[in-house]
């Protein structure tokens, strides 16, 4: 079917409902991979329903919905009296609407009724702050490192929701490292993090400010030039001074250009990025198994160690 409808140019809206829920997580995975490739095709749109996490593609979740049906009971069953009360709710909204959560994408699992066993969390990873820094390091680490997922870039609930995962990383002894901003509460969580877990090498965490050797209160977006501001796709009609609506900004533009081929280039942006991407480089050196597909767990540790 794929083949088929990939060679046909006419405006096309494919719907699916459940698709591939009786198979295999690899295999649900590989479903996955062909809708973007599907969606590729400029007259194509795809529209599917799933319960699966396996089918929940990160690099879509801003155009991800959560449906509820407030008309079933606590079972999920429906009466033929009760009204229907169906409503869709896009997921930023919907994550707003969780303010005490982990990371970003906890909602949408708590939604699906995922439990997430830590034993699933076996890359190497490194923390930010939430999904606009997640957007923009994963691109910049795949534009500049020509790498994808070493390391794995985890969007917590901002600055200070990291003691949890942090816990659960040092436990199973997953190498990580911690990006915050150079401003105050960066600073400050900095401190709070390597005081609560002894953490004494220096390297585990860092800020902005500390790795591009900038002022006190570098933030990531203040590394963004004009080659970012002034980009066509860049959504100039919310452009004002507030860094928190700024940082939805960036989240939106580096989501809409992230899996373009090739990637584009900022070479201003990319120059101030330089000192960042050399400390993951070096933080995250690339195996030999890493070229081997079924290498993909069991990464050789890291130099530093957490004390």
């Amino acid at each position: 079917m794929f083949t088929q409808f990939y060679k046909d140019n006419s405006n096309t809206l494919f719907l699916f409902d459940e698709p591939a829920s009786n198979l295999h997580p690899s295999a649900q995975q590989k479903i996955l991979e062909n809708f973007k490739y599907l969606s590729q095709k400029k007259n194509h749109q795809i529209i599917y329903s799933t319960h699966s996490h396996h089918l929940i593609n990160v690099h879509w979740i801003e155009k991800t919905h959560i449906v509820k049906n407030y008309s079933s009971n606590k079972n999920g069953e429906e009466s033929e009296k009760d009204k229907i009360g169906i409503i869709a709710t896009i997921y930023k909204q919907f994550h707003n609407s969780h303010p005490k959560k982990i990371h970003y994408y906890q909602p949408i699992l708590d939604a699906l009724k995922v439990k997430v066993s830590p034993l699933d969390i076996t890359k190497n990873s490194l923390l930010v702050e939430g999904i606009s820094d997640h957007f923009a390091y994963t691109y910049f680490i795949k534009k500049i490192l020509k790498r994808s997922d070493n390391p794995y870039v985890i969007p917590l609930n901002g600055v200070n929701a990291m003691n949890p995962v942090i816990s659960i990383l040092i436990g199973l002894g997953v190498e990580f490292r911690v990006l915050l901003d150079g401003d105050k509460q960066g600073i400050d969580a900095k401190k709070k993090y390597e005081e609560n877990f002894e953490i004494k090498n220096g390297e585990t965490i860092k800020t902005v400010s500390e790795l591009c050797e900038s002022k006190v209160d570098t933030q990531l977006e203040d590394l963004f030039e004009d080659d970012i501001k002034e980009h066509p796709d860049y959504p100039k009609e919310n452009k004002n001074k507030n860094k928190n609506k700024n940082k939805k900004q960036y989240a939106q533009f580096f989501c809409k250009i992230k899996d373009e081929e090739p990637l584009q280039k900022f070479p201003k942006t990319e120059k101030n990025m330089k000192p960042i991407m050399d400390w993951i480089a070096k933080e995250f050196p690339v195996k030999n198994e890493e070229t081997n597909p079924s290498s993909t767990l069991n990464l050789a540790p890291l130099n530093n160690q957490h004390k």
